[in-house]
């Protein structure tokens, strides 16, 4: 085939498309969050590119949140944007907009045999705690996150103000070598004229993530540092050594470090800590997964302080449904100075996510919780403690729906219980949202909610717009929001009205500035909050 007949075989298949479609959107979701990155799981990733916009439902609202870095064949790495916040589950969109330059991709169909050889790079930016089983050359990736934000309460009785500053980096394959660092810090300012306040408390500075790694081989990886292990994600952040290997589809970790300070989350020498867990990768035409098995030794000043097993499980069948289970129990007690082993279930969580088709979804989940004991930090609380060991249980149940293209609708039922009253409540969401309004454009959005519990009873109705003034540059939103309060035990009633607005603008692609202020009003009082905040990524 010579050039001319595939320059019109190629421009005929360019129109061809193009009378097919000119707008398609694309469903994601939250596969896992780091301090840094989120990582989106696709069917595919054929029509995103780096540095295109993931949306995310905010109130039943598209709100652009993510920027894509890296994409593999199904899965997208991203970095946030305009102060989204995510859970692993979240439902994540990609709105593709046909736009076609015949030039550039005639000439990139004509240039396609001249390519250089493909040079495979390792994935292991998409799963930091995942060690990849082929590798073929290793190239540096750094990517950080600097931001700077105040918020400031005034009210006619007292002004309160508060400065933030957030530090993330991830650093993969630093000079090209097998060694990697990231971390994750904050600190924060408080501005009071409350003189009960000591100085330590009006600054806090917090180390929440900062390790350095290294790839022994193409399987085993250790780590040196305060890190949280996502295989072990539910004992929190670790001070000290991680080692994981795996085995084909196998794998197995080591860790032994202390945990961070109860009350300064700074070093604590005396809190040491050592475990280690064992897992399988699932991996099929139709399931992928993983599930993990480990157990601790937490102690406190070298007697055992709590002792424990817990399990992990997490799948996706058919790509319809999503399963996550996370138990814990413990295996020791110690009261009155007699130890013992006594099993006892301290945390059971299920979650259910169920897709039927692009327009509907379902999510259930069960969460039963025990109050954690620490046998040797609560010594003087321990009689306390165990009476009060009644099960906190929930359920949760979401029904999301797209009856037409534009419209989005959503209901969210919870209710938490236990043998007392004192914890119960029940709570019921829903939102209409409607995207691409006729004449003005943007996004509207109806909510409601009702809250009932055992002293109060609460019910929300909220109106949210907004809307891409400058697309991809500057989006402006808008709400308005009326409470109102039941004191059930003294049928006393309050109403309250909140006004806010807030801009987002988007400086270049690596600087955003965000602007937002809100007045509060019930009885004769009223109250403003203006936050601010200035997001560097590099």
């Amino acid at each position: 085939m010579n050039v001319n007949e595939r320059h019109i075989i190629f421009l005929f298949l360019t129109v061809f498309t193009m009378t097919l479609s000119a707008q398609t959107i694309s469903e994601g979701e939250v596969s896992f969050v780091t301090s840094g990155n989120v990582y989106v799981r696709f069917s595919n990733t054929d029509n995103i590119n780096e540095n295109d916009t993931l949306s995310f439902l905010v109130e039943g609202i598209y709100k652009s949140c993510l920027i894509v870095k890296q994409k593999s064949s199904s899965s997208c790495v991203c970095t946030q944007i305009n102060d989204c916040e995510f859970k692993k589950g979240d439902k994540i969109f990609f709105e593709e907009k046909a736009v076609f330059n015949i030039e550039q991709e005639v000439v990139n169909e004509i240039e396609v045999e001249a390519e250089e050889p493909t040079i495979y790079r390792e994935e292991n930016s998409f799963n930091d705690d995942v060690i990849p089983r082929v590798k073929k050359l290793k190239l540096q990736k750094i990517n950080a996150r600097l931001s700077a934000a105040t918020y400031s309460s005034i009210d006619e009785n007292d002004n309160r103000n508060r400065a933030m500053m957030r530090f993330s980096m991830n650093a993969f394959n630093i000079n090209d070598s097998k060694w990697s660092f990231e971390t994750y810090t904050n600190y924060r300012h408080e501005f009071s004229s409350d003189t009960s306040f000591s100085a330590r408390s009006n600054k806090q500075f917090r180390i929440y993530n900062a390790a350095l790694s290294y790839d022994l081989d193409s399987l085993s990886r250790i780590t040196l540092g305060r890190k949280v292990n996502r295989k072990m994600s539910s004992i929190g952040a670790i001070d000290g050594l991680q080692l994981d290997k795996s085995f084909g589809d196998f794998y197995t970790g080591l860790v032994v470090g202390f945990r961070p300070d109860h009350t300064r989350f700074d070093l604590n020498t005396n809190l040491l800590e050592y475990g280690l867990y064992v897992g399988k990768d699932i991996r099929s035409q139709n399931v992928n997964g993983q599930i993990t098995i480990g157990v601790l030794e937490q102690k406190n000043n070298g007697f055992t302080d709590r002792r424990y097993t817990y399990a992990q499980f997490n799948t996706s069948l058919f790509r319809k449904l999503n399963v996550f289970t996370s138990a814990e129990m413990d295996l020791y007690s110690k009261v009155n100075e007699i130890a013992e082993f006594k099993p006892r279930l301290t945390n059971l969580y299920v979650s259910l996510n169920y897709r039927f088709s692009r327009k509907i979804s379902l999510m259930v989940s069960y969460d039963a919780r025990r109050n954690i004991i620490f046998y040797e930090t609560f010594q003087t609380e321990i009689e306390r403690l165990l009476a009060d060991d009644e099960a906190r249980e929930g359920i949760r149940t979401r029904l999301s729906f797209r009856p037409f293209r534009f419209v989005y609708l959503g209901l969210s039922y919870s209710k938490r219980f236990q043998s007392g009253s004192s914890n119960k409540f029940d709570n019921i969401n829903g939102f209409v949202s409607f995207s691409k309004i006729p004449v003005i454009g943007g996004r509207v959005s109806l909510t409601y909610n009702l809250n009932k519990s055992s002293y109060l009873e609460s019910k929300i109705y909220s109106v949210r717009y907004n809307r891409s003034l400058v697309p991809r540059k500057l989006d402006f939103n808008f709400y308005f929001r009326y409470v109102d309060y039941l004191y059930l035990n003294y049928e006393n009633t309050l109403q309250q009205q909140f006004f806010g607005s807030g801009l987002s603008y988007r400086i270049s692609k690596s600087l955003s500035l965000s602007l937002f202020g809100e007045l509060s009003q019930y009885s004769d009082r009223n109250r403003m909050r203006l936050n601010t905040k200035l997001i560097k990524r590099f």
